[in-house]
């Protein structure tokens, strides 16, 4: 049965008098509709403040929060609150004023006043969908529009430490991203609501318009809130209509479905072109970059590859080469690191659009950098005739990125690779810090994909054949993976922490195959490196 607080005795009566005073709502609905790049609204002292203290309070003594974390997300997370309704009569007593602040959320007087100042219509009484989240050190949300089924009004309702304010430096804000045009958020947030005791933040879910992220927590407090949807009128409640908003997308979210034809999103750059390989250098010439023990031992390898699908190859680059590769990516790390777009030098550009990924990749400038000619390697023949020899497939064309993660800032959401048939896929870490868990910035490949309606944000953390996690490497300095990847393995860069050590810095190359060409016989002749 849905849930209903028409028969509550007056669940409002727990929120502040001053919420449904004309004058306030007047001047509360005049901000919203002044707010940029979309409207948002904040409430500061939404509860009479001894009634969520009591609830927060309830919460932390008789509540257990499950982690989570996907591509998208990490944080502390129960499951719907409607689900109290069901306890056990004395576990229900232990939450009786979380009840109360969840029934007050929808009470009619509530929905009356957002619906008021937001025009967003009627809201139904029936549908309740909120939980908590608890957001602690390195917890975030990545950018996303929140567009999912008949869903209108999102809003987070912050239950923090009551006696001291949330320092806006410890991170935690919710923040709000313009769009270039419809459905492509610009790289950089305008605009920040840092969390307070009692406050509610609250937006109209607009398709292709409201994206926004809660930023990264960076420090040991935690930011504890009850995340919420109003949704449209059900069959029966005042306002509902049979056929929904054309606006609105299915059960689905934006972010899949965009994900579901990732590289053709509007937007998308740098544009994955895929393009023969650059003439230039030779099979000899690999010497100077390649280990020898790497070029020495390449049969061996490639009946490692045919057998799993997968190499991992430690000590990959040559070491002189490795360590001026080295020495200039740390001379960088030295550096002011760029956060906005406009800080960004001209030789590297920034990936986006941000509801599929964010990171630097540097540009083609016809410098002779130790980064250029390794970005210049991966394009080559003879690199490509080496990948032939290890892997007895037959590369056709290639599409090569050398890429910064930035720490706080930086990441690539779950994606399929967009072909019909198999790819190979390499990457070659050149960080240079030693990276732990618990900082994000690892690769991880995972089964699913195959259903158009699979959501990318899911993180299937299941061991079966389908479903399970095939890779998940943290970045390690000098590590070479190369993977013969189906069309429905999905692929991500995990958000890295603001606490990690450095930037993740790679080399990321995809190279289509000849049809059929898989488990080829290599000939020998035309491979050798002497």
């Amino acid at each position: 049965m849905p849930h209903s607080i028409a028969n509550q005795a007056n669940p409002a009566r727990y929120l502040q008098d001053k919420l449904f005073t004309e004058d306030f709502q007047s001047s509360l609905k005049s901000k919203i509709s002044q707010s940029k790049p979309y409207n948002y609204g904040v409430i500061d002292g939404l509860f009479k403040e001894d009634v969520l203290r009591q609830a927060r309070d309830e919460i932390f003594e008789n509540i257990q929060f499950t982690e989570k974390e996907t591509d998208i997300y990490k944080l502390n997370q129960t499951g719907d609150l409607l689900n109290i309704d069901g306890l056990p009569e004395e576990e229900a007593k232990l939450l009786s004023t979380l009840h109360k602040v969840r029934d007050a959320l929808y009470s009619k007087e509530m929905r009356d006043m957002i619906s008021k100042v937001t025009g967003c219509g009627p809201l139904s009484a029936s549908k309740t969908d909120l939980s908590l989240n608890n957001y602690d050190k390195g917890c975030h949300l990545l950018t996303h529009d929140d567009v999912i089924g008949d869903r209108v009004i999102s809003f987070i309702l912050y239950v923090l430490p009551p006696d001291y304010k949330w320092d806006p430096k410890w991170g935690g804000a919710l923040r709000v991203y313009p769009t270039l045009r419809e459905g492509v958020p610009d790289t950089d947030y305008c605009g920040a609501v840092p969390p307070q005791f009692n406050q509610l933040s609250f937006f109209k879910i607009v398709p292709g318009h409201s994206f926004h992220d809660v930023e990264e927590v960076y420090v040991d407090q935690p930011r504890l809130s009850i995340q919420g949807w109003y949704h449209l009128p059900q069959e029966g409640e005042e306002g509902y209509v049979e056929t929904p908003r054309v606006d609105f997308h299915t059960e689905v979210s934006t972010m899949a479905q965009q994900s579901l034809a990732h590289y053709e999103c509007d937007g998308y750059y740098p544009a994955r072109d895929f393009v023969e390989a650059s003439a230039g250098l030779s099979l000899d010439a690999l010497k100077q970059f390649i280990s020898s023990d790497i070029l020495e031992n390449v049969d061996d390898l490639r009946k490692q590859f045919t057998e799993e699908g997968i190499l991992r190859l430690n000590d990959f680059l040559e070491p002189e080469f490795f360590a001026a590769v080295r020495s200039e990516i740390e001379e960088l790390e030295l550096q002011k690191c760029p956060i906005k777009k406009t800080d960004v030098p001209e030789e590297w550009g920034v990936a986006a659009p941000p509801h599929l990924r964010k990171y630097l990749y540097l540009r083609s400038n016809g410098q002779s950098t130790s980064l250029q000619m390794l970005k210049e390697l991966f394009s080559s023949r003879a690199f490509i005739r080496l990948i032939e020899r290890l892997t007895a497939c037959l590369p056709e064309q290639q599409f090569v990125e050398l890429r910064r993660f930035r720490p706080g800032i930086d990441y690539t959401l779950a994606s399929v690779s967009g072909f019909k048939e198999d790819i190979l896929e390499a990457v070659l870490s050149v960080t240079t810090a030693k990276f732990e868990d618990g900082v994000g910035g690892y690769d991880l490949v995972m089964g699913g994909g195959s259903d158009e309606n699979d959501d990318p944000a899911v993180y299937r953390e299941s061991k079966d054949e389908d479903g399970g996690v095939l890779l998940s490497a943290l970045p390690k300095p000098n590590e070479f993976i190369i993977i013969l990847r189906d069309p429905d393995l999905l692929r991500f860069i995990k958000y890295l922490s603001k606490n990690a050590p450095g930037s993740r810095w790679d080399v990321h190359g995809e190279y289509t195959v000849k049809p059929d060409s898989v488990n080829v016989e290599v000939d020998e002749s035309t491979m050798r490196v002497d």
